[in-house]
Parts: structure tokens; C-alpha cells; sequence
């Protein structure tokens, strides 16, 4: 994608870009916090082993996130049948991952306050549930399964960020701010790697891109590329490293989205179009 100069941009657009702008050359860019419940489950986890039995009432503690989390275990992702049991969910799941699917889903949170990019924010977070399920499931190396998953949950968490300031830069001008399609991709291109940097780092989850990431991180774009794919009804793409037998039996619980032969508004998180609506 070709940055375009923020005079190209309509009014509105240069409004939006404009605010996180500022917001970074100040240092004034408000970093979301972990939810409590989060960061509790964090700390159980670092303790000796317990059964799923003791994390059941914090879970139950943030009506929003554990139904998040209900939404995540009946997702098409974890190909099960639907439950409605919260331990069935955290079973399913599995306790170290869910602590990533609640940071998510209070970046959702956010978002769904502020009453705008409600389609985006639930989509990018179940494009990041498919591609976090994938990495835990075919990736060969880059860690224990439960670290692949989290670095999936995260691979676009920017976004999520980027998605949230609509919110507050509508907030400080006291009008509704809409930007278009090009500013946000434009937003994604321009500012995400230095968000996604500072917000990992006040996360404390940095060490999740250290090491050899260049190369780790090609193999989670192109599970990105293979979700997309399945949304879009198209054949999968190589991934390497990967069996392209067990990639295509792993992905066949994606289903479609968005029919090949109609053109879907997309939002291009990094280098590749993610399609923004259901058919």
C-alpha cells in the first residue's frame, strides 16, 4: 500500500488521522489497560496448578468477557458443539488462552462503547481467534502451543487500538467521527507498528515478537492469508513450513463469508485485504 500525504485526505479523515497523529508525537496516546480479571488470571496462572473449578468465579466476575469468552469456545473455529457452560468454554478453550481471547475482548469493549466500528471490531477479533487456533495447531516451531496462540491473538491487536480512537477522537471534537476505508487502512500502515510496539510493551508481552521474528512473523501472515482465504471461499495458500494436507483439514471448520464472485469492503490490516462484512 502506497501512504498517501494527509492533504489527499476528505475532512473528516484528516480529523481522524490527524488525532492519533498528534496523540504519538506527544506521547499522549492512551494505552488500554489489561481488564482486571485478566490480570488476576495472569497471576493464578503463575501459581501451582489448580483446577478449572478455582478460576470459575473470577471468570464470572465480568458478565461481558465471559460471555466473550462462551462466544470465542462456540466459535467455528474450535469446531465443537455449542455450550453454554462456562467451564465446558474455559475446557475447551484452555485457561492459558483465554487469558489472551479477555485482552481482545476488552479492546472490543472499547470500541462497542463508542458506537461506531461495531462490524470491523467483532470481525478483526474472530479473524484473530481463526488465525490464533491455526498457529496452535500447525504451526511447526515458534514455541509452545499456547505461546503460538497468544502471538495469533495479537497479530493484528493495533487494529483494535486504531478502531478505539475513532471513539476518542469524536469525543474531543463532540461530533461522530466515521473515517473512511482508505484513512483506516492508511491509519494501519502508517501507525500500527509503533502502536502495536507500545501497547505490547505496557501488555508486558514484547518477548512474544523477539527472537527471529522477521521470519515467525511470515509464517502468521500467510495463516492470515489462509483465513482470509476460507472466508473468501478461495483455495488456501502455501504456508511454510506447513503440511498442505493438514492446513486444508485444519481450516475446513472456516467457513465462508463473503460469496468469491461479490465485491466486500475490505480493510487491509498490513499488506494483504481482510473482507469487513458477512454476505
Amino acid at each position: 500500500m502506497q501512504l498517501r500525504h494527509m492533504d489527499d485526505f476528505p475532512k473528516e479523515d484528516q480529523i481522524f488521522l490527524g488525532g492519533i497523529s498528534r496523540r504519538l508525537r506527544m506521547r499522549a496516546l492512551e494505552m488500554p489497560v489489561l481488564p482486571d480479571v485478566a490480570l488476576r488470571l495472569a497471576e493464578m496462572l503463575r501459581q501451582d496448578s489448580r483446577p478449572i473449578a478455582d478460576y470459575l468465579p473470577l471468570l464470572n466476575q465480568d458478565t461481558l468477557l465471559s460471555v466473550e469468552v462462551l462466544k470465542a469456545a462456540n466459535s467455528a473455529a474450535f469446531a465443537a458443539p455449542p455450550t453454554t457452560s462456562l467451564r465446558e468454554a474455559v475446557m475447551r478453550i484452555g485457561l492459558s488462552r483465554v487469558q489472551s481471547i479477555l485482552m481482545l475482548a476488552h479492546l472490543k469493549s472499547r470500541i462497542l462503547k463508542s458506537g461506531v466500528a461495531q462490524r470491523q471490531a467483532e470481525l478483526l477479533l474472530d479473524l484473530a481467534l481463526s488465525i490464533a487456533v491455526l498457529a496452535g495447531r500447525v504451526l511447526p516451531t515458534d514455541g509452545a502451543s499456547d505461546s503460538r496462540f497468544m502471538r495469533g491473538m495479537l497479530l493484528h491487536v493495533e487494529h483494535m487500538v486504531i478502531l478505539g480512537m475513532i471513539g476518542d477522537v469524536s469525543r474531543e471534537r463532540q461530533a461522530v467521527i466515521m473515517p473512511s476505508l482508505a484513512a483506516l487502512q492508511q491509519a494501519f500502515w502508517r501507525y500500527g507498528p509503533q502502536i502495536r510496539e507500545a501497547l505490547t510493551a505496557s501488555w508486558k508481552l514484547d518477548h512474544l515478537l523477539d527472537g527471529d521474528a522477521k521470519t515467525a512473523q511470515e509464517a502468521y501472515l500467510q495463516l492470515r492469508e489462509a483465513v482470509v482465504s476460507r472466508w473468501l471461499g478461495r483455495d488456501l495458500p502455501a504456508v511454510e513450513g506447513v503440511n498442505p494436507t493438514r492446513l486444508v483439514a485444519t481450516a475446513e471448520s472456516i467457513p465462508a463469508r463473503v460469496a468469491p464472485r461479490e465485491k466486500s469492503e475490505v480493510i487491509a490490516p498490513s499488506d494483504r485485504a481482510v473482507p469487513m462484512r458477512q454476505a
